[in-house]
C-alpha cells in the first residue's frame, strides 16, 4: 500500500507562468526500504493534463550537497520538458544525517575523514529506486515498462545513475553520467561494504545503452578519460562518450544527453543472450535470476557469461582480481528459459580445485533450474541431451588483467575446458587486439577434440610485443588495451575471453634498504609529498599486522613503501608512497586478501591510492625470495587555464626482492 504524507498529493510546488511552460511539482512519500519520508521532484510536459498523452520517465540523481529541491539545472530541465514528452524525476538523495556525502554512501578510506559518520552508511538506494518507480508510475501517466525508463545524474549522482541501472536491468532501459565521481563510495550491507568504483562497473552493465558526458576543463578529467577506454574495451552493448569544452566540474550539454535518452525510448531493449552481472549483496535478482549467497565475508557475487548452456561463477573480495573465494555456498534459480519438468546435464568445473563433477538436474514445472555451488569459483555447463559441447577459456590465475612490460616477449596461459556433454570437435582460438602499440607476433592456435570434462593447460601462446610509450600516466587511453581469445569449434563460436593489458615501462630494480619500508604491525614517521602546498612534509604512517621489526615473516601482513626520486609533482622528490602489488599470483607463498585505500594527498575526488595487504603464508621458508613489482602512484594539481586545477596522477614501477625472515633487499646479481 502506498503511503503519502498528509493527502493523496502533496504539493509543496506548483509552478505554471503560462500555457507553455514546464509544470513542477514537489511530493512526498514514505519509503519502506530507508525507513524514512523522501522527497521527490517532477518536471511535466506543459500540456500534461490536457494531452490524455503517456511518458517516458528519467529518473534524475542529483550532486554530492544537493537534493531534489535544489535550483541547479532546474533552468535546463524546464527548457526541455517544455519542448519534449518526458517526465523528469528529481531523486532525493539526502542522508538522515544530513550529512553532505549523499546516498547513503561510506568512503572506503580507514578514517573517513570527509565525514567520519555511521549513519551515512546502510542506506540501499538501488533497491528504494523500485519502490519509487511504483510511485512514479501509480501518481504520473508513464509508460510504465522497462524500454521507456532511464537514469542520469550529475557528481555523485553520476555514479549512482549506472550503478543504480547495472543493479535494476529488468527496470531500467538506458544510463548515462554527467562528471561521474570515481570511486569515493562503497555499496553492499551495512557493515560489509565493499568499493566498487565507476570505471569497474561494466560487468553489470551489459543490455543498457550508456553514455558519459564531462567537461573537458573538469577537475577530475583523469577519471572520465580511463572510463572511456576501460568501457571502450569492455563488452558492453552500446556506448557513447562526448566531451564538451567547459572549464569547470558541471553538467554540460543537457539537452543532448536527453536527446540520447530520447532516442533510446524510441526502441526495444531485449534481455542479453549473453549477460554478466556483479553484485556486493548476498541476495538479488537479475534477470529473472534469483540468487542467494551464504558466507561470512563481504564479496561480490560475479555471475559473467550467462545463456541458456552455461555460465561462469565466482566471489572476489576486490575487483577486479581479487582472490576466489572458497568458503561460501553460491545458489541459483534461473529463468523460466529451460523446458519444464526435463532433466539436464550440468558439468562443474571449479576454477580453484580444478575438478570436475558431472550431475543432473530436474527444471521444475515452470522450466527453472536451481543450482547449489560451493566455494572456489565455477564454470558451468547446462546441456540437455548428449549432442552439445561446451568450452570454455579460462585466463592463467583467474585473471582478468595483466600487467606487461614494453618490448618483452610476453604470452598467453590458459586452461581449455569442455563443460558440454560431447566431445567438441577440432578447436580453434583467435587473438585479436584493438591498439597497434601492442602486436601479436601469433593471432590463431588450434587444438584437438576434447571430451565432456576435459580440461587442458595450454602454456606460452599467442607471444606479443608491447612498443616503447609512456604508459605511467592514466589519462592517456594508452595506459590500457585487450587480447580477445575466441574460442570456436565446427564453425561455432562458444567462448571470447577479454584480458585486458595494462602495458608498463621499464622498470627498475631497488637495491637501497633506506628506499624501501615494510609495516609488519609497527609505526614510522616518513618524508611525503603535500600535493597542494606543493612542498614535503612529515607523515606518521602504520600499517600490516606481525611483531613490528619491520621484516617480512612468516604469517605477518606486511604494507610496502617505496621512496621515488621523482614525482608527477616537480617538488615531489625522494618521498615515500605506499605500493600495490602487481604481481601477486605469480609470487609462491602470498596472497593479498585486501586492498587498503589510501587518501590521494589533497585531491578532493574521494578516489583512493591503492596498497596491497601483502600475507605470508605461515610456512614461508626463511630466507625464500619474494620478488615484487610493485606500482606507486603520485598526484599533483595541474594549472591549464581553467576554473580550478586539473587533478592528475601518475605511475612509477619498481621491483624489489624481499627474503623473508631477513632484514634487507637481495641485490640482483651482476
Amino acid at each position: 500500500m502506498l503511503r503519502l504524507i498528509g493527502a493523496t498529493f502533496l504539493f509543496a510546488l506548483l509552478v505554471q507562468t503560462n500555457a507553455y511552460s514546464a509544470i513542477i511539482e514537489d511530493h512526498t512519500h514514505f519509503s519502506h526500504v530507508l525507513g524514512s519520508t523522501r522527497n521527490f521532484r517532477v518536471f511535466l510536459p506543459p500540456d500534461y493534463f490536457q494531452s490524455g498523452k503517456r511518458y517516458p520517465v528519467l529518473y534524475w540523481f542529483h550532486g554530492s550537497g544537493g537534493t531534489s529541491k535544489q535550483e541547479t539545472y532546474k533552468t535546463e530541465f524546464e527548457d526541455y520538458v517544455n519542448s519534449h514528452d518526458l517526465i523528469i524525476v528529481n531523486v532525493d538523495g539526502s542522508t538522515v544525517s544530513g550529512a553532505t556525502w549523499d546516498y547513503g554512501l561510506a568512503f572506503e578510506y580507514d578514517s573517513r575523514t570527509q565525514e567520519n559518520n555511521r549513519a551515512l552508511t546502510g542506506m540501499h538506494f538501488s533497491k528504494y529506486l523500485r519502490e519509487l518507480i511504483v510511485v512514479i508510475d501509480s501518481l504520473f501517466k508513464t509508460i510504465p515498462d522497462r524500454d521507456h525508463r532511464a537514469v542520469s545524474g550529475q557528481s555523485m549522482g553520476g555514479l549512482m545513475s549506472p550503478w543504480i541501472a547495472s543493479q535494476n536491468k529488468d527496470l531500467i532501459g538506458s544510463a548515462s553520467m554527467f562528471s561521474p565521481s570515481p570511486d569515493a563510495a562503497m555499496f553492499g550491507p551495512d557493515g560489509k561494504e565493499l568499493c566498487f568504483t565507476n570505471r569497474e562497473l561494466y560487468r553489470s552493465l551489459k543490455g543498457l545503452p550508456l553514455r558519459l558526458t564531462a567537461a573537458s576543463g573538469d577537475r577530475y578529467r583523469q577519471y572520465y578519460r580511463q572510463q572511456k577506454a576501460v568501457w571502450e574495451l569492455a563488452d558492453l552493448t552500446h556506448f557513447e562518450f562526448h566531451e564538451v569544452n567547459y572549464p569547470d566540474h558541471r553538467a554540460v550539454d543537457i539537452p543532448g544527453q536527453f536527446n540520447f535518452h530520447m532516442a533510446e525510448f524510441s526502441k526495444v531493449h531485449p534481455f542479453p543472450v549473453n549477460w554478466h552481472h556483479t553484485d556486493p549483496y548476498s541476495h538479488f535478482e537479475v534477470w529473472n535470476y534469483k540468487v542467494d549467497v551464504r558466507r561470512d565475508k563481504a564479496a561480490f557475487t560475479i555471475l559473467e557469461k550467462v545463456t541458456a548452456s552455461g555460465m561462469m561463477v565466482c566471489s572476489r573480495p576486490y575487483l577486479p582480481d581479487g582472490p576466489i573465494i572458497r568458503d561460501e555456498e553460491i545458489i541459483i534459480v534461473t529463468d523460466t528459459i529451460y523446458s519444464p519438468s526435463a532433466t539436464y546435464i550440468l558439468t562443474d568445473y571449479n576454477r580453484t580445485t580444478g575438478r570436475v563433477e558431472t550431475t543432473q538436474l530436474l527444471s521444475d514445472k515452470r522450466g527453472r533450474l536451481k543450482i547449489t555451488l560451493s566455494g572456489g569459483g565455477h564454470a558451468i555447463g547446462i546441456i540437455r541431451g548428449g549432442n552439445f559441447a561446451k568450452l570454455f577459456l579460462i585466463p592463467e590465475f583467474n585473471r582478468e588483467g595483466r600487467y606487461c612490460e614494453e618490448n618483452v616477449i610476453n604470452t598467453m596461459n590458459f586452461t581449455l575446458l569442455n563443460a558440454g556433454a560431447s566431445p567438441s570437435g577440432s578447436v580453434l582460438i583467435k587473438a585479436e587486439t584493438p591498439k597497434s602499440f601492442l602486436t601479436l607476433n601469433t593471432d590463431t592456435m588450434t587444438r584437438g577434440s576434447l571430451q565432456p570434462g576435459e580440461h587442458i593447460q595450454i602454456t606460452d601462446r599467442f607471444p606479443f610485443v608491447i612498443a616503447s610509450q609512456k604508459y605511467n600516466y592514466p589519462e592517456n587511453e594508452k595506459f590500457i588495451t585487450k587480447v580477445s581469445l575466441e574460442v570456436s569449434s565446427n564453425d561455432s563460436v562458444h567462448d571470447v575471453s577479454e584480458i585486458f593489458v595494462y602495458p608498463v615501462n621499464r622498470t627498475p630494480q631497488i637495491t637501497s634498504d633506506s628506499d624501501l619500508i615494510i609495516l609488519d604491525g609497527t609505526t614510522r614517521t616518513i618524508k611525503y609529498y603535500n600535493n597542494q602546498l606543493h612542498k614535503d612534509t612529515i607523515m606518521t604512517i602504520s600499517g600490516g599486522s606481525g611483531n613490528g621489526n619491520s621484516i617480512a615473516e612468516p604469517g605477518e601482513t606486511i604494507e610496502v613503501w617505496v621512496r621515488i626520486p621523482q614525482g608527477l609533482g616537480p617538488g615531489d622528490k625522494n618521498t615515500f608512497h605506499p605500493a600495490f602489488l602487481l604481481n601477486k599470483d605469480e609470487v609462491p607463498w602470498i596472497t593479498v586478501p585486501q586492498l587498503k585505500y589510501n587518501l590521494k594527498g589533497n585531491e578532493y575526488s574521494g578516489a583512493a591510492n591503492l596498497q596491497s595487504r601483502i600475507k605470508l603464508s605461515p610456512d614461508t621458508p626463511e630466507g625464500m625470495k619474494l620478488n615484487l613489482w610493485l606500482q606507486c602512484e603520485s598526484y599533483e594539481f595541474s594549472e591549464e587555464g581553467f576554473n580550478r586545477p586539473i587533478q592528475r596522477h601518475a605511475f612509477d614501477y619498481c621491483r624489489v626482492i624481499i627474503i623473508a625472515g631477513r632484514r634487507g633487499r637481495s641485490r640482483p646479481a651482476l
